[in-house]
């Protein structure tokens, strides 16, 4: 709860520093607001709004051209939750795109503490456990190869359109609708991010 309320914070400044109007900074705040996915896993007491803080910090620090800030924010992410190592990797291509020179010194020190951090877990465990959806998906639930892409869909889709409940107990009509909301949601993504500010 205490992060999904700095979240409130950090999503209203830059939305005012992106669009310059309050109108707008409010409208973000309320649809976080209201974001059924975000309200359950508070009810839950999950870590979203812990990854999601750096999420919107790293947003805006690619925003605001801060290389070596969005090196560090990202370079800590995965340890709030594994897959985020994706999200790791295409800042650091965008940053490479922007200043390759600088991209590659910002990163040397977070990707060296990463690296000690791992190497320690290694040897106080033995192993390095992936926690988290992918790595729970691929130990527990083998998958057909395209499932975890329709299911990524359906997650998106039930995220921020649809409430949230599991594939077999609405039915295929929701499954489909709710995979199509995340269709949509991602072609409206990629045409936003193409956009200048």
């Amino acid at each position: 709860m205490i992060f999904q309320l700095v979240n409130f914070s950090i999503i209203y400044f830059f939305s005012l520093d992106v669009f310059k109007r309050r109108e707008s900074a409010l409208a973000a705040i309320c649809l976080y607001s209201l974001d059924p996915y975000g309200i359950q896993q508070t009810v839950f007491g999950k870590e979203t709004h812990i990854l999601v803080c750096f999420l919107l910090l790293s947003i805006w620090a690619m925003f605001k051209n801060r290389i070596v800030a969005s090196a560090w924010l990202t370079s800590i992410m995965p340890f709030i939750r594994p897959e985020a190592v994706i999200w790791w990797f295409l800042v650091l291509l965008f940053n490479l795109k922007q200043s390759k020179k600088k991209a590659l010194i910002a990163y040397i020190p977070p990707c060296m503490l990463v690296l000690l951090a791992v190497l320690g877990l290694y040897f106080l465990f033995g192993t390095v456990v992936p926690h988290g959806m992918v790595g729970k998906f691929k130990m527990f639930y083998p998958m057909m190869p395209g499932f975890m892409f329709f299911n990524t869909l359906w997650m998106i889709g039930t995220g921020i359109i649809l409430p949230r409940f599991y594939l077999d107990v609405p039915g295929i009509a929701y499954a489909l609708s709710a995979m199509l909301f995340g269709i949509l949601t991602l072609v409206f993504a990629f045409r936003f991010l193409k956009q200048e500010p």
